[in-house]
């Protein structure tokens, strides 16, 4: 299965890469991720959620720090 799935892949490649409609086609493709990549919207969203994270991985942090040591204590206790 994994033999048909890369043999047609490669076949979309090359249709892609070689012919004058696929050629156009990347271009479109190309086009509308450069509309998309660039949209404000998308940027906010993206910062945004790059920040809630990080605020998340800091607050899971603080925690396994404070489990560690309570560990720590109760075992050399």
């Amino acid at each position: 299965m994994k033999v048909k799935i890369l043999i047609a892949a490669g076949f979309g490649v090359g249709y892609l890469a070689g012919s004058a409609n696929g050629r156009r086609r990347i271009a479109e493709l190309t086009s509308k991720a450069s509309e998309v990549l660039n949209d404000p919207k998308l940027k906010k969203t993206v910062k945004d959620t790059a920040s809630k994270v990080r605020e998340g991985a800091e607050e899971a942090a603080s925690k396994l720090r404070e489990g560690a040591e309570d560990g720590y204590k109760k075992a050399t206790s």
